[in-house]
């Protein structure tokens, strides 16, 4: 098959869910006579029947042993990856609050289980199921980090006056946000996208978000010398709206106390 032929055959093809929960039973096959593996998912849109005919195959493999390199590769025309995790990665991973647990936590959470003769998904669920206020705090504070981070681009793309690119941070900048909702509201994202169709049916929001959180996403209309702005006020809300609840941002005084508290 000639190049020619092979990224225009991409193109017609389509492959059902059914089709595709059968290649990843396949690729654990293989994947089990090469490496020790102690449990195995489905993960991503695949897994909650949420898949179209273009849908990539994400795959989470727990093995004993070295871990190997994550691997991402075409079959049949849709991109297949399988990541590989320790059971003890999985549970330092889950240990630490990060901003993003509101989304990677449905990997344990509503997996399609391949394979898991130990049950560690079924520990793994518990341990984000029951994780606490504190947790959730610790969760939302440190999607706030990334937020400024993403804020801090939209600053510089203000500055420097490149509309075209002050989209892009403006978009990172409402999506980490949404961490920081979904966080305080005790609720996960199914996918990424869910953070654009369902943030509104969060109870506890910032007073600007429903305002400006479509906008700076480019849901609706916005013209892009409003973006900056609208912004720093969305920013202003989320502090007030974050000091009223004890949640706090890491910040360090020294370099010292940072390493220290890893």
């Amino acid at each position: 098959m000639t190049a020619k032929d092979f990224y225009g055959h991409l193109l017609t093809v389509f492959v059902q869910h059914a089709e595709r929960l059968r290649i990843a039973e396949d690729l654990l096959t293989l994947l089990k006579r090469k490496y020790t593996v102690r449990a195995a998912a489905v993960v991503g849109s695949t897994a909650k029947g949420k898949d179209l005919e273009h849908s990539d195959l994400e795959m989470a493999v727990v093995v004993g042993g070295k871990k190997p390199v994550d691997e991402h590769f075409l079959y049949k025309g849709i991109a297949v990856s399988a990541e590989f995790h320790t059971d003890e990665e999985i549970r330092q991973e889950l240990a630490e609050p990060r901003g993003w647990f509101v989304v990677t936590a449905n990997e344990y959470t509503m997996p399609h289980i391949l394979y898991d003769p130990e049950n560690l998904y079924g520990e793994y669920k518990a341990l984000v199921t029951n994780a606490d206020d504190d947790y959730w705090r610790a969760v939302a504070g440190h999607a706030l980090v990334f937020a400024y981070e993403q804020l801090s681009k939209v600053r510089n793309m203000s500055i420097v006056a490149d509309e075209a690119k002050l989209r892009m941070p403006c978009i990172r900048f409402a999506e980490v946000l949404a961490w920081y909702v979904a966080a305080v509201n005790r609720k996960f994202f199914t996918t990424t996208w869910d953070l654009y169709d369902s943030h509104n049916a969060f109870l506890d929001l910032p007073a600007k978000f429903a305002e400006a959180f479509p906008k700076l996403c480019g849901l609706v209309p916005a013209d892009a010398k409003e973006l900056a702005p609208l912004a720093e006020e969305l920013w202003e809300s989320v502090q007030d709206h974050a000091k009223s609840r004890d949640i706090r941002m890491t910040m360090h005084e020294t370099l010292e106390d940072a390493v220290a508290s890893w």
